[in-house]
């Protein structure tokens, strides 16, 4: 008996110079670094706070935030086809060409001699200005002056020509290329691609809000769980000690040490399994607000509890009808669909309208004027000195592509774009509506079970009581101690998950429901409230 005590005694030191080792590892992958007496006081974070954090920090949201700048640059690309063009062009040419026998023959009888080719020095200055309009005409004025210098002019006491010219003209598609509808399909498109991809971006911020608030859940569920099991642990090590004082006393049969030896050891691999189970949590929501892995080791602590039931009216199943319709119109995830598939729509009556050939009817008219010996400068002169106009021109230009199968394969290809859109939008609207039925009763039911939960840890707790005096009574085994124990402990365990349940299913049918995100002008919020409470206001129709 001696020797077999001692030997217990060795194990039962073991254990807890391994159960604080295990617990000195925890607290340095939470970030318990220093010595005990330096160490900061742990900070804590609430979840309006957590939520907050995740909508600045997330990378799903800061991601979609490039999409809604990469889509307005996409818009003004689109928009710049419709912005005046300024066009500046100077330049200067020299022209040598032989004179012909007959022009040298003109010139001698003129007194000019010796000269076989004309030099033709000609300089150009312009200015102008064209602008395509949302119907697809396209405007364009033009102010040019030309001064021509000819050398064979000059020997003839012919001064420089320059002459001013101030010109408007006006191009009509007739067929491919015309009417807003076509012309400014891309400008609306891209607009409507925009507005989509905001609206998946208020989508993406109430997952984000959703994902945190159930990563912030279960942190604080594992938390009541590592509690649990390191409160039960230590109950076994005090019922151990007990055992152990009872068999060296003679009061309890020294077989009973193995029993509570065995619940130990139990309950100690059930508490390290709780305090893995809180450091994956602890990961899985610092990634949601956007940490760092460095920032990961110094993540601050849940302060808010898993939200209670305290009787509120669960309406949401006898609305869901009402809370059905609600969603399909507050989901943004939905309007986004529908804006892409106005874009489609937009981009396919153009696909439509290329099919045509393009025929141009294209107009041009002039005023000119000329002075002789003027600078290359000199617009005023040149273009007000013997001024003569309007010139008129006009022309029909036809363009027929046999085959089209650019436009053809532009038309089957945004076809299927706008068919893929609408079929989307269906599949997800019947998604929805699923969804907020069956949450609706989810929730419900979550309410009834918690309730029983609670019930049973009532129970539990007060037969552990009365199991505790019977066995001081000796009117119980320490097998049924310990089997009542286990009871608890699983009863309360199942407490936590019933709790966290309840607050997922609140999250979650707001979020099928679109309601989580508030957004005002370009700021995005949420109300925790909205994630605390079971009532769930049916908006009417």
């Amino acid at each position: 008996m001696p020797m077999n005590h001692a030997r217990h005694k060795n194990r039962y030191a073991i254990d807890i110079v391994r159960g604080l080792l295990l617990l000195a590892a925890c607290t340095f992958a939470f970030g318990g670094h220093g010595h005990a007496a330096d160490a900061p006081v742990a900070r804590q974070i609430s979840l309006q706070d957590a939520l907050r954090t995740a909508l600045r920090q997330n990378p799903s949201t800061l991601l979609q935030q490039q999409e809604v700048n990469n889509n307005r640059g996409l818009l003004l690309q689109a928009q710049s086809q419709f912005d005046p063009v300024a066009s500046v062009a100077s330049g200067r040419t020299r022209d040598l060409r032989s004179l012909r026998q007959d022009e040298i023959n003109a010139l001698q009888l003129g007194g000019v001699y010796s000269i076989q080719e004309q030099i033709v020095d000609t300089t150009t200055h312009r200015v102008g200005i064209d602008k395509t309009l949302m119907n697809g005409m396209a405007l364009g004025t033009g102010v040019s002056i030309t001064k021509i210098d000819d050398s064979a002019q000059r020997l003839t006491n012919i001064q420089s020509q320059t002459s001013g010219r101030l010109s408007f003209s006006l191009r009509i598609p007739l067929l491919r290329n015309s009417g807003t509808e076509t012309v400014g399909a891309q400008v609306a498109a891209s607009d409507a691609e925009l507005s989509a991809a905001m609206l998946d971006l208020l989508h993406i911020n109430s997952q984000t809000v959703f994902n945190t608030a159930v990563a912030y859940w279960d942190t604080v569920a594992k938390r009541k769980r590592l509690d649990i099991a390191t409160v039960a642990e230590k109950r076994a090590l005090e019922l151990v000690d007990e055992t152990r004082k009872l068999i060296a006393a003679d009061q309890s049969p020294a077989a009973e040490i193995d029993l509570v030896v065995a619940n130990r050891a139990e309950k100690t691999a059930a508490r390290v399994a709780a305090e893995q189970a809180l450091i994956d949590a602890r990961r899985v929501f610092a990634r949601q607000l956007g940490l760092s892995t460095v920032e990961m080791s110094s993540l601050p602590d849940p302060v808010d509890p898993l939200p209670g039931y305290s009787g509120q009216p669960i309406d949401a199943v006898k609305n869901v009808e009402r809370l059905v319709r609600a969603a399909i119109v507050t989901r943004a995830d939905l309007e986004a669909i529908r804006k892409r598939e106005a874009a489609a729509q937009f981009r396919l009556v153009a696909a439509r309208n290329n099919l045509k050939p393009q025929l141009d009817l294209n107009f041009n008219i002039s005023y000119a004027g000329l002075a002789e010996g003027a600078p290359a400068t000199a617009f005023d002169r040149s273009y007000f000195s013997n001024r003569s106009g309007p010139s008129v021109a006009s022309t029909l230009s036809l363009q027929w592509p046999f085959n089209n199968s650019q436009a053809r394969g532009v038309l089957l290809s945004q076809s299927a774009v706008s068919n893929a859109s609408i079929i989307r939008l269906q599949d997800l609207e019947a998604t929805v509506a699923g969804n907020v039925s069956t949450l609706s009763v989810t929730l419900m039911r979550s309410v009834e079970q918690l309730l029983e939960g609670n019930e049973a840890v009532r129970r539990y707790t007060a037969t552990m009581q009365n199991e505790l005096t019977k066995r001081r009574l000796g009117l119980s085994t320490l097998l049924d101690v310990v089997n009542v124990e286990d009871r608890q402990n699983n009863a309360l365990l199942n407490e936590v998950q019933l709790q966290q349940n309840y607050a997922n299913a609140i999250a979650q049918l707001r979020f099928e429901l679109g309601m989580l995100v508030r957004k005002r002008d370009e700021v995005y919020d949420v109300s925790v409230n909205d994630l605390l409470s079971p009532d769930i206001a049916a908006p009417e129709k």
